[in-house]
């Protein structure tokens, strides 16, 4: 009988390291997930799936969920749940179960910004019940509890949001997701901002910009510093607000993207801030398509009809 090498002797149905050129084509992925690039995380993707069989039980869902959010990276909301959503039903291993987390929390951001704040909400209590009924490591639960507090800030109950937002930070400090766990903390910022504590808020939000990413990662994969300066400006900071536009390199003349869309607005409310509110206006209405504008009538920005970002 011939010899099998150690990775021919690995359960596919279990191991991630069963079938190496396609884990190392998913990492890949992963990286390119991390800086924004949603198109050489698909095609990474789909060169890693090449590589896989019917029985890589471990490795398929990871790839089907980096197609799912790649979808999401380039603004293809609907495509995004319906993968995600299908994604969440079809895991059955403990491995696959450990990733529905990952997967329902995934499913609970598209739906928020698709302003189904409901379904959003449906989505992260899923998560949170994958992590009690698998018998799964408790700071998984941090995942789901900082979504929740996400959505309940986004229906102003702020005592809710504040014990999500608290006890999720606290179990994600156990994990290295360190993205989740700042952009958590600036959750905790605003809410902190809206019950009028500017000291809580600019402490939570100094560490959240600690934890975030570099500037290589996308404005929609790391928002923190948009956020950041987001809060300045509310905290009547308009200098900073606007310095940190300049480092960014945003302008009025940009054409929209749904990945730079955290920053655009940024960019709309300081130019309202400096008194500039028909470049605001010309920036907010090319969210919209012009089949879309009532005749005789301003046009107003997708983004802020559906889509509260602080």
């Amino acid at each position: 009988m011939p010899a099998t090498s150690p990775a021919e002797r690995l359960d596919a149905s279990v191991s991630l390291l069963a079938n190496v050129p396609a884990m190392i084509g998913l990492l890949r992925a992963g990286i390119a997930r991390r800086c924004g690039d949603s198109e050489q995380m698909d095609v990474l993707t789909r060169q890693a799936r090449a590589h896989l069989s019917a029985d890589n039980e471990a490795l398929r869902p990871m790839a089907d969920l980096y197609l799912a959010v790649a979808d999401q990276l380039r603004g293809r909301t609907a495509e995004a749940e319906r993968s995600l959503a299908a994604a969440v039903a079809d895991q059955h291993t403990a491995a696959g179960r450990y990733l529905a987390v990952n997967v329902a929390c995934d499913l609970g951001r598209v739906r928020q910004a698709q302003a189904d704040l409901d379904g959003a909400l449906r989505a992260f209590e899923q998560a949170l019940e994958i992590v009690t009924d698998a018998g799964l490591p408790l700071p998984l639960a941090g995942l789901a509890y900082l979504g929740m507090a996400d959505v309940l800030y986004e229906r102003d109950d702020l005592d809710a949001a504040e014990r999500h937002a608290t006890d999720g930070i606290a179990l994600c400090r156990q994990l290295a997701e360190t993205p989740r766990l700042a952009a958590g903390l600036a959750r905790l910022a605003w809410i902190r901002q809206a019950r009028g504590d500017r000291a809580g808020a600019l402490e939570a939000m100094t560490e959240a910009q600690q934890l975030a990413p570099g500037q290589v990662a996308a404005r929609l994969v790391n928002p923190v510093p948009a956020q950041r300066a987001w809060l300045q400006l509310a905290l009547g900071d308009v200098a900073a607000a606007a310095d940190w536009v300049r480092q960014s390199g945003l302008s009025d003349g940009h054409e929209p993207d749904y990945t730079t869309e955290p920053e655009h607005l940024m960019l709309a409310r300081v130019l309202l801030a400096q008194d500039r509110p028909d470049a605001a206006l010309a920036l907010l209405e090319r969210w919209l398509p012009p089949r879309s504008r009532p005749a005789g009538r301003p046009a107003r920005s997708r983004s802020t009809c559906c889509r509260r970002w602080h």
